[in-house]
């Protein structure tokens, strides 16, 4: 029917208030809290929206599977809205990304931070154009002020200093707290100014090979993953890679063996740093890099 009647629901953190209009602004009350609003039509599936009321920009993760992030090894595929990115306070960034798990000791916390690569380029609340950003949860730092105030002081005294602001995050609907946004410490032209070795791979890994690819580029392909073995202090003994073709016919690298040489002291730290390096790149999982060391 053309004028069918709307009934508005609306909740805060899960608990009904007295309010039917179409529209709620917000009270001091609600801040850091959820604010959802269910529509309801007869003959009509009712329709959910929830925003998170937030003095901070407001960061919504939302995994293409639906479930939480468990992985350090394994990208999820996700759809991103930067809520407050500009100057007025709804104002968003939207795109696709890709998220997983990082750190090592605060990895086994209960709040975990994230490694978040999205897949254009987009300036994060004028910290500059970059596709790799880092959520840090500073869950050992109750005043949560540490990591921002060592930036800042980095960076008074002219040395290299990431660019960081705080921000909720909402992942899959739930609100994780607060969180540092963050630069991704990594080349780059408004970052730290040292090669690129990823990007040197990734040159690479997102070009495709076709059938009648010249021979020679796989050789260079070879020649790259050697150069970031090199990266990490050992010398590649064996490089063996292995391509797949996808519905289009496209051809492009799905897993690799390495052999090296030159760091038995600290191996398997190495070992990892490059392995994750390489899922990065390729997105492939981590069954499909083997890496061991020269007997």
């Amino acid at each position: 029917p053309m004028f069918t009647q709307l009934v508005y629901e609306w909740r805060v953190d899960g608990e009904l208030i007295e309010h039917d209009g179409s529209s709620y602004t917000p009270v001091e009350a609600d801040l850091e809290k959820m604010i959802t609003v269910t529509v309801r039509a007869d003959g009509y599936e009712e329709q959910m929206l929830s925003v998170y009321c937030s003095k901070l920009p407001v960061l919504y993760i939302d995994t293409d599977d639906g479930t939480n992030v468990e992985s350090k090894d394994e990208y999820k595929s996700a759809y991103y809205v930067l809520q407050g990115a500009g100057e007025g306070p709804y104002e968003t960034v939207t795109g696709g990304a890709w998220v997983k798990g990082r750190g090592n000791y605060s990895w086994t916390l209960p709040k975990t931070p994230y490694k978040l690569k999205l897949d254009d380029e987009a300036d994060l609340l004028g910290m500059g154009e970059n596709k790799h950003w880092v959520l840090i949860p500073n869950m050992p730092d109750p005043s949560l002020m540490r990591n921002t105030l060592s930036c800042w002081i980095s960076e008074q005294m002219g040395l290299v200093s990431m660019k960081t602001k705080w921000v909720a995050l909402v992942v899959n609907g739930s609100c994780m707290g607060n969180y540092q946004l963050c630069q991704q410490i990594r080349p780059g032209a408004d970052r730290v100014p040292a090669a690129d070795w990823e990007e040197l791979s990734g040159q690479v890994a997102e070009a495709v090979y076709s059938e009648g690819s010249v021979p020679g580029e796989k050789e260079e392909l070879k020649r790259q993953v050697e150069d970031v073995v090199r990266a990490y202090g050992m010398e590649p003994v064996k490089v063996e890679l292995q391509f797949s073709e996808n519905a289009e016919g496209i051809r492009g690298i799905s897993g690799a063996d390495l052999q090296i040489s030159g760091g038995e002291e600290d191996f398997e730290k190495k070992a990892s740093d490059i392995k994750n390096e390489l899922l990065e790149v390729y997105h492939i999982s981590a069954g499909h890099i083997n890496i061991s060391i020269q007997e």
